[in-house]
């Protein structure tokens, strides 16, 4: 049963995605929820947003209050969506398991926050930050744990088009992370680590490959593939 926390950062997508005022949705005139509820998924649907979507609200004890889709699991074959069976793609939401794994460590001794990268992964030493497209300067100090863990590396996503930064990747080839499934973990973050950084590390925050980098550390220190 998913948990309220994760039910809540899963739906994050989807409240962004939204026009107007969630209130909106949440308190409708009437108090019939569950009718506005499935209003706001079709609503998502016919403006485009997603082809399909699914959603659930579920109580702190594991009573499932709402649950609801809209939209085709596949537009060409035009098939529904079943909430039982089909399967969807973890994205950003492996960050909140990554975090988990990583605090374990830190609570076990085995990794501190204010550990630098390089110490687990040579290659993220001697760091480039970049000061305006083409420019660069060195690392003040280097990317640590805890910047990884609130998006304070410097690091950067292609997708978030970053001048100067998105170049520099699309030249290495870095991946976001699902488009290229036969690049290993080890490959992307060995040409992630001669891109340059978008900020000064503990700076700024910057939604990026931060949590990839984190998976690489759980790795290398618990000894556990990916």
């Amino acid at each position: 049963m998913m948990r309220r926390d994760l039910l809540l950062a899963s739906a994050l997508p989807v409240l962004m995605c939204a026009t107007g005022p969630l209130e909106a949705y949440a308190k409708p005139a009437g108090g019939d929820h569950r009718a506005a509820l499935d209003a706001f998924l079709r609503q998502q649907v016919e403006r485009q947003r997603v082809i399909g979507i699914t959603a659930q609200v579920v109580r702190r004890d594991g009573e499932i209050v709402y649950a609801g889709t809209a939209g085709q699991r596949d537009p060409n074959s035009h098939e529904p969506i079943q909430p039982e069976t089909t399967l969807f793609r973890l994205a950003s939401m492996t960050k909140p398991i990554t975090a988990v794994a990583m605090l374990m460590l830190v609570e076990a001794g085995r990794v501190a926050l204010d550990d630098p990268v390089s110490r687990f992964l040579p290659d993220f030493q001697a760091l480039q930050v970049q000061t305006q497209p083409g420019h660069t300067v060195p690392e003040v100090r280097p990317p640590t744990i805890h910047d990884l863990l609130r998006h304070t590396s410097g690091l950067s996503y292609r997708f978030m088009n970053v001048p100067g930064i998105v170049g520099a990747y699309e030249w290495l080839g870095v991946d976001d992370g699902l488009a290229a499934p036969d690049l290993t973990l080890a490959e992307n973050l060995r040409r992630l680590a001669h891109a340059p950084l978008q900020a000064q590390p503990g700076t700024r925050w910057g939604y990026g490959l931060s949590f990839d980098i984190l998976g690489a550390v759980i790795e290398r220190v618990s000894g556990l593939p990916p």
